[in-house]
């Protein structure tokens, strides 16, 4: 196969319900010249076999088996990046969809403005609803061109204004993100932390109308909770960090993430204080370590200022943690 123009990476942990119906959105497109690289990260159930009989039938598509599970998508992403033969990457999830026509409309996107990255519409679904939600929102002007810095700005906040999903890249831009194939920097919502950090190294962003389509998975939110998930404090700090480099330290835009972290050490707290029997002695003993460090992080003005946080949260954050945790026990029992 001669070098494709598009090289499309895929993390695939346990998808076997999904995963051949978002290969052959994807080995089905207009565009004929891609290939597609995935990266199982050690599924327990039968995703290899799939994946595998699939790529003896197509040469376009790629398959790897990582060694042991990196506990992310990222590092397996970023394995099939670091692959590709292609000098564009797009990247598509194991049980996510497109339509056959997204990558050639991504791509004469790309080559008519001459950007570095472009995003596309997002619809999220599940199995009961078609449309839960889209990024952008209506009225969204799909005709402009923006910076990387520019771009990062709409996706400050709780939810983002724009949709990375899907996304296609110069794979240089890729390639020069601080954590790449370090899958010991890698945590919960490292893609958070990633997303802006490439958006803000492309001098040009550009939009495309075509649509990417987000399953949400409705039984995820029983599942049984791990550490991994209180890591997603640790990204939060990254991106703080992030954006007080670029952006200023009293700016706006770090503000707001601030707001974001404490919004999630708050929910983190509750999340601790009703699942934490579900969990592993281990899993409570690192949870309850990130919850008390990033507790002292919080620089008590931002609390104090924080628009949506009630006077009693604010008051949480005073108490000592013990205090603190034994609240939020009581009101969530």
């Amino acid at each position: 196969m001669s070098q494709p123009l598009l090289s499309i990476v895929m993390p695939a942990f346990n998808a076997s319900d999904y995963i051949k119906e978002s290969i052959d959105c994807i080995l089905r497109q207009t565009l004929h010249n891609i290939e597609l690289i995935i990266v199982d990260d050690c599924s327990t159930d039968n995703t290899w076999e799939i994946i595998s009989s699939i790529a003896a039938t197509d040469a376009r598509c790629r398959i790897y088996r990582l060694e042991e599970n990196s506990k992310s998508a990222k590092y397996p992403r970023d394995r099939a990046v670091s692959v590709s033969a292609s000098d564009l990457i797009c990247w598509i999830d194991a049980d996510d969809k497109i339509p056959s026509d997204y990558l050639e409309m991504m791509y004469s996107r790309m080559t008519e403005t001459g950007a570095d990255l472009v995003c596309s519409q997002m619809i999220a679904f599940d199995e009961h609803t078609p449309l839960r939600y889209q990024l952008p929102k209506k009225g969204f002007d799909y005709n402009q061109l923006i910076s990387g810095k520019e771009a990062v700005i709409l996706t400050i906040g709780i939810q983002w204004g724009i949709n990375l999903n899907g996304s296609l890249i110069k794979k240089e831009i890729w390639e020069a993100t601080t954590h790449y194939q370090n899958k010991n920097l890698i945590h919960m919502n490292a893609d958070d932390f990633a997303s802006r950090e490439m958006l803000l190294k492309a001098k040009l962003v550009a939009f495309s109308h075509t649509c990417y389509y987000y399953r949400v998975h409705l039984q995820a939110i029983t599942k049984c909770v791990s550490y991994k998930l209180f890591e997603m404090l640790i990204t939060d700090r990254m991106v703080i960090q992030l954006l007080e480099k670029h952006f200023g330290e009293k700016s706006e835009q770090v503000s707001a993430e601030w707001n974001v972290y404490s919004y999630h050490w708050f929910s983190l707290m509750r999340t601790y204080a009703m699942k934490s029997e579900q969990m592993s002695e281990q899993d409570r003993l690192v949870a309850l370590q990130l919850l008390k460090k990033h507790k002292q992080n919080f620089p008590l003005k931002r609390i104090w200022e924080h628009p949506k946080l009630s006077f009693g949260k604010k008051i949480l954050v005073l108490l000592p943690f013990d205090i603190s945790m034994t609240i939020i026990k009581a009101i969530n029992r």
